[in-house]
């Protein structure tokens, strides 16, 4: 089950203080081609909430060849800012497969990411925002 609570934006009326909960999405009803995909950007390495857990999960995924887990991090004080290609590039092997995408972040995150997911034709009704 996912909570979420969004600021005010500039998003259409679904996105707002809501419980969401798809009783199809709970791990019981995952099937072997789940995939964990998880783009992060943090300003620091010191300021990634998780960072060092997604890194060692990672880790777990490629010593096991589980390929279950996928982590995608950026520095934005030492790498470029990613674009619609990186996107498209970082999706592509999955595009036919992905049923939801979660946003959080700032707001000119959210709105930079959304635009970037809905250039590469990723479906508004697969973008939630937590």
């Amino acid at each position: 089950m996912v909570y979420r609570v969004a600021q005010q934006n500039n998003y259409d009326d679904n996105d707002h203080l809501m419980i969401y909960k798809d009783e199809k999405d709970d791990f019981e009803s995952l099937n072997k081609d789940f995939k964990l995909l998880y783009f992060s950007t943090f300003r620091s390495e010191d300021s990634g909430v998780f960072l060092n857990i997604c890194q060692k999960m990672q880790e777990i995924d490629d010593k096991f060849n589980l390929k279950v887990f996928k982590n995608i991090s950026r520095t934005s004080s030492l790498q470029p800012r990613w674009t619609v290609e990186f996107i498209k590039n970082e999706l592509d092997p999955y595009m036919k497969k992905i049923r939801k995408v979660f946003l959080c972040g700032p707001t000119s995150f959210l709105d930079d990411i959304n635009s970037m997911l809905k250039e590469v034709n990723i479906g508004k009704e697969k973008i939630h925002f937590v």
